[in-house]
């Protein structure tokens, strides 16, 4: 754990167990390491509901949390499931009902069991796939989301030490027939990296290359990073200043880094923009031919002086209902918090507030024509709505007479993906 420190004192971590080998044997070692450094733990299980057998496997999973003297939760898919196709929507599922329980239980970081044949798998994948130099770096041992730390303690780690770890314990698990299917990739993979001493020279080679590769994405992350930091303004808002000068002569590589970064976090999108894209809209930059209008799912604007206004496109937006107590992401862009105790129990809509809607602000509030925003921004940022009409714009600052605290409605910038993310860690070799 020392790569994952330091930790604020008395820290909530929580370790995800789904009852097989891999994640039991990181709850001992995590619960011994907790114990030790005065930290508490808490375990929790995802029962998909997919299979019978499943709710029984979450409950040994608490059991065996409670003869540790440990708490934990059960979190429950609920709802309609995909009958086909379903390990991609599974685990979506978890990672955002695992995100939400550890914002509910105010836990800021959270341990994950993938070891270093998980990590040779995903090159395995990633390689049949065509990804890039970034995706053969594999996964990267933390991850910052944008209220969790993901943690991979044990992505450098062999299994067959984990299972040596297990029977060490005299600690039985149970097995996901699932990670046995051969109809998935992933465990057509598993099968060839785990046979004869091929597949496991092969398994040595895959993790080798992504040691390296890791290495490589760490420091060019880390100079998009910096380069960001010296070149863009972003504002809470959710749209963005450039200074194009700066950027002129970067090579591909670093331009392509911070536009993906740039027009991914700006628009909300959950993917980046693709290379084709990025480098029609280096050709328009650099030869200063007519400007694109549009990039990404962002607008660009020429302010002249060097400067350029990167902002979210104004359609497509979401309409999200948010009644008392909830609390609702928003475009991928901002989270909208709703106190339960309002004084207004109305339900109400968040959407963008639209070019008609800030064409009449614009007109009617004197006051706004003063806000040192662009105005070609406004008709991006997300704004309340009640069957009345509008009661409030966030970032305007502007709220109608009705609002007045009888809605307990805030709003605050939680991008899907920042703009600078936390850079690649590779795996600590534990072999």
């Amino acid at each position: 754990m020392q790569p994952f420190t330091p930790f604020e004192p008395c820290a909530r971590i929580a370790c995800a167990v789904s009852g097989g080998m891999d994640s039991t044997a990181l709850l001992l070692l995590l619960a011994q390491w907790c114990r030790h450094a005065g930290h508490e733990l808490l375990v929790l299980t995802v029962d998909h509901g997919l299979r019978s057998g499943s709710s029984e496997e979450a409950e040994a999973v608490m059991r065996h949390a409670r003869s540790l003297e440990l708490k934990g939760r059960i979190l429950r898919w609920q709802g309609s499931k995909p009958t086909r196709a379903v390990q991609e929507p599974a685990r979506q599922a978890r990672y955002e009902l695992l995100s939400r329980c550890c914002r509910e239980e105010a836990v800021l970081h959270l341990a994950l069991a993938h070891h270093a044949e998980d990590q040779a798998e995903t090159m395995g994948l990633r390689l049949q796939s065509g990804s890039g130099l970034m995706g053969l770096a594999g996964m990267s041992a933390v991850r910052y989301l944008p209220d969790l730390r993901l943690m991979r303690p044990l992505l450098g780690v062999p299994k067959s030490r984990l299972e040596a770890t297990m029977h060490q314990h005299g600690q039985e698990w149970s097995e996901d027939p699932s990670n046995r299917d051969e109809r998935y990739r992933r465990v057509q993979y598993r099968v060839v990296l785990g046979t004869g001493d091929e597949g496991k020279e092969l398994t040595r080679t895959l993790l080798s290359t992504s040691g390296v590769l890791g290495r490589l994405r760490a420091w060019s992350e880390a100079e998009i990073a910096r380069q960001l930091a010296c070149t863009v303004a972003f504002y809470s808002a959710g749209y963005a200043l450039v200074h194009l000068a700066a950027l002129q002569d970067v090579p591909d590589w670093l331009w392509h880094g911070i536009w993906a970064r740039l027009l991914r976090t700006v628009g909300g999108a959950a993917y980046s923009a693709r290379k084709a894209t990025l480098d029609e809209a280096r050709a328009f930059l650099q030869e200063k031919r007519r400007m694109p209008e549009t990039v990404g799912g962002c607008r660009l604007k020429d302010l002249g002086a060097g400067r350029l206004l990167v902002m979210r496109e104004p359609v497509g937006l979401p309409n999200v209902a948010l009644k008392p107590g909830e609390s609702q992401s928003w475009d991928g862009r901002f989270r909208f918090v709703r106190s339960q105790d309002c004084r207004v129990q109305e339900a109400v809509t968040v959407r963008g507030l639209g070019e008609h809607e800030a064409a009449r602000l614009w007109r009617s509030v004197p006051s706004l024509q003063l806000s040192r925003m662009p105005r070609v921004t406004w008709a991006s940022f997300p704004a309340v709505f009640c069957l009345d009409g509008l009661l409030a714009v966030p970032h305007l600052n502007y709220k109608c007479y009705k609002m007045r605290g009888k809605y307990g409605i805030s709003c605050a910038p939680r991008p899907h993906h920042s703009l600078a993310e936390s850079i690649f860690r590779p795996a600590v070799s534990g072999s």
